[in-house]
């Protein structure tokens, strides 16, 4: 077929490639084969307004005489007709104005059009040829880089792979699409490659992935306000229903989507609105409702010359027939999807063919075509394997794990030279006492090295060796006096840090208000150095919840312990919160530290965050909310009790359940991957349970016979380990195992660790 198009547009413009841009009359006398285009369309249906407005431009750029204009109007004419479901003339104007974009070496306009063209080809039917085209359009978009583009194609490419049984091949492409989608920042980009993730899943039956890119679909076109993407999505999600056979929720999300459409005229969706609804009622038994939902379904893309799940749809009017008792109808319908089926590549669709027909026929009689068919039918159903997409899917989170962690350390690198060009002042000093050092060994060395040649003429030089000695000695006063000076001012440096941690630790909650609060707690409190980034909090809000708090910001030491100044500072403006979730106040905590910090992802900005787990408690209610941002919520619950609804991670030992509550993978400040809402865990405590929150520094310690990180895993084993003993004990055992672990390493990073009972 593209042969065949390719030939049109050059017999169209062999001419007009051929001619200068300046020779304005031999260029119109050229465009005679778009011209006769034109005129066939003038005499056939009436245009809409976007088609005569197209055709409009065309007549004018053909009167003009300039290739460029010509190419622009064509490729609007052809997209306005493919828009009205004209697809073979469309296809004509879309050839004309690839041709002009190869002549020109246009390249971004050309990939455009093979695009285009694909996408007709497409819903014609003709798959092979349209997959062709957009494997023509992604290599142009590669080549010159035009990312946006490329995810477009990759998506069209990953949903026509689909239609013909290349799952795999599909959903790597989709992913793909997806990941420069996220890299681009483009909401409506991300939002289209999930929707048709989901619908490849919802086709090879991964109904849970189905869902679950469905739901992030249907968010992402709603925070822009895309009511088209929000329909297509809702019916998305009653498919999966309907492969989930819930079908009553699948049939009332279908009518409520026809009702929209309808409303806006909207008919290709209709027709697959009324394709649903009429696979649900013949799964319902309600054929009657079945037949005439299918047939309306059959009427509109007739006359839209609609080819997409046509073989589906006389899969099912084939079934309906039969159920029904009118056999020749139902097979005829059969034979007529089994045909589409083949030659539109539709893999899954035909062996449903087969499998249908090899029942009819056996019971004809005809078993030897029966066999033939039920043996076609497995060879179809084996091929079409999923297994691998599961895998594929994670590599892929994993990946995209791996590059958020690159980025962040970048970010760190840049953090760490910004706080070192803020300590220059007190470096300059240092590195003045280093290069006097430096050069005082230089002296010494060279006095050496005269010493030695002055020995052999130790009788001549007796008076000069003599006066060296002196030179030497006041050397050496003078570097012992440098060296008394360097020893004072870092004293001094310590004596100042020591007493800002004094300062910092004012700023904590004292012992009595934690106790008043909570009657059962702990708190191990470690940092790396003097002063610590790691800082907990508790106050009571407006609405007279109690909150709690333990945060992990970023660095260590001195640049650490100013951040968490900083954060401590902006949780006190929180306590006038009312009816707020705990990820609501992350959520405005994040902008407050974005907003001072003048946060906007630029280089050679402030890169500083917080990592926190934020608790609410209303002992009213006997509830507790929990949101985090790389922080997790553990919980201790008695065996004999109802288990902790929606925990990520559960581990049992001493009569013991530690469940855990996952916090969203960004900080409290600026993130790479945009700002997204705080999800917020709600927990019916009980009188038993026991809380506990950490920073990442108990986890993250090296130590042990290998030399590795404790990990969470190691962390959780001490809490189990630690469950028989009295909360104030618990303190205990948990920092002589951390004191084990580590041995002789050093300390990695500041720690806090609490644990507390509501009671």
């Amino acid at each position: 077929m593209h042969r065949s198009l390719r030939f049109i547009a050059v017999a169209a413009l062999s001419l007009l490639t051929l001619l200068p841009h300046h020779a304005h009359g031999q260029l119109a006398d050229s465009t005679t084969s778009s011209a006769q285009l034109l005129e066939q369309l003038l005499h056939g249906p009436t245009p809409d307004s976007a088609t005569s407005k197209a055709m409009r431009e065309v007549e004018t750029a053909l009167a003009g005489g300039q290739s460029i204009v010509l190419l622009n109007a064509e490729l609007h004419l052809g997209e306005a007709l493919y828009a009205n479901n004209r697809y073979e003339p469309a296809l004509q104007h879309l050839g004309i104005a690839l041709q002009i974009a190869q002549t020109e070496h246009l390249e971004p306009q050309a990939a455009q059009c093979l695009a285009r063209m694909g996408n007709v080809l497409q819903l014609k039917g003709h798959y092979a040829q349209a997959l062709d085209l957009y494997a023509q359009a992604a290599e142009i978009n590669r080549r010159t880089n035009n990312q946006q583009q490329l995810g477009r194609v990759l998506v069209t490419q990953g949903s026509t792979l689909g239609l013909t049984g290349h799952n795999m091949q599909g959903i790597e492409n989709m992913l793909d699409a997806l990941s420069i989608f996220e890299r681009l920042n483009d909401t409506e980009g991300m939002a289209w490659a999930s929707l048709s993730i989901s619908r490849l899943f919802n086709r090879i039956k991964l109904n849970d992935k189905a869902i679950q890119y469905a739901e992030q679909a249907l968010n992402l076109y709603r925070s822009i306000g895309n009511a088209n993407g929000e329909l297509l999505t809702l019916t998305e999600q009653a498919n999966i229903h309907f492969g989930n056979q819930h079908y009553a929720d699948a049939l009332s999300i279908a009518q409520q989507v026809l009702a929209r459409n309808t409303a806006t005229g909207n008919t290709h969706a209709m027709a697959a609105n009324h394709l649903l609804i009429g696979i649900i009622h013949y799964h319902t038994d309600s054929l009657a409702a079945a037949l005439l939902n299918l047939n309306k379904s059959y009427q509109l893309k007739r006359s839209l010359n609609d080819s997409l799940n046509l073989a589906r749809l006389n899969l099912y009017l084939g079934n309906v027939h039969l159920t029904m008792g009118n056999k020749q109808q139902g097979q005829q319908h059969l034979n007529t999807a089994l045909q589409i089926a083949q030659q539109q590549h539709l893999r899954t669709d035909e062996g449903e063919a087969y499998h249908r027909l090899s029942q009819l026929l056996e019971q004809q009689g005809n078993a030897a075509i029966a066999l033939q068919y039920y043996r076609r039918y497995t060879s179809i159903r084996d091929s079409l394997q999923t297994a691998d997409i599961a895998r594929l899917e994670m590599q892929y989170d994993f990946d995209k794990r791996e590059q958020e962690r690159e980025l962040l350390a970048q970010q760190r690198e840049e953090i760490q030279r910004i706080t070192l060009q803020r300590q220059r002042t007190i470096s300059a000093f240092l590195i003045g006492a280093l290069v006097l050092a430096v050069a005082f060994a230089l002296v010494v060395l060279h006095f050496l090295r005269e010493k030695q040649r002055s020995n052999q003429m130790l009788t001549e030089r007796n008076a000069e060796i003599e006066a060296q000695k002196h030179e030497i000695e006041a050397q050496r006063d003078y570097a012992n006096q440098q060296r008394d000076q360097i020893a004072s001012q870092q004293q001094q440096i310590t004596d100042s840090i020591t007493y800002a941690s004094r300062i910092q630790k004012a700023m904590l909650p004292r012992q009595q208000t934690l106790q008043d609060k909570f009657a059962e707690h702990f708190v191990i409190y470690l940092p790396k150095n003097i002063v610590s980034g790691d800082f907990y909090w508790t106050d009571t809000l407006a609405d007279g919840r109690c909150a709690l708090v333990v945060a992990d910001c970023t660095g260590h030491g001195v640049p650490g312990a100013f951040m968490s100044i900083l954060g401590i500072s902006l949780l006190k403006d929180l306590t006038t919160s009312r009816n707020e979730t705990a990820g609501e106040i992350l959520s405005r905590l994040r902008q407050t530290v974005i907003s001072l910090l003048h946060q906007t992802g630029q280089a050679g900005e402030s890169q500083d965050g917080i990592d926190m787990g934020l608790v609410l408690i209303d002992r009213a209610q006997q509830q507790l909310q929990f949101a985090g941002a790389y922080s997790p919520l553990l919980i201790a619950r008695p065996a004999n009790q109802p288990p902790v609804a929606n925990a990520h991670h559960t581990e049992q030992g001493n009569n013991v359940c530690l469940y855990e509550l996952r916090g969203n993978k960004q900080p409290v400040g600026f993130h790479v991957t945009g700002q997204r809402p705080f999800d917020t865990h709600t927990v019916n405590y009980l009188p038993t349970d026991t809380f506990y929150m950490s920073s990442d520094g108990y986890p993250d310690q090296f130590g042990g016979k290998h030399n590795l990180k404790l990990k969470m895993s190691g962390f959780r084993a001490a809490l189990l380990e630690a469950q028989s003993l009295p909360i104030g004990q618990q303190a205990e055992l948990l920092t002589q195992r951390f004191a084990q672990f580590r041995g002789d390493n050093r300390q990695t990073d500041d720690v806090v660790v609490m644990g507390f009972r509501i009671g």
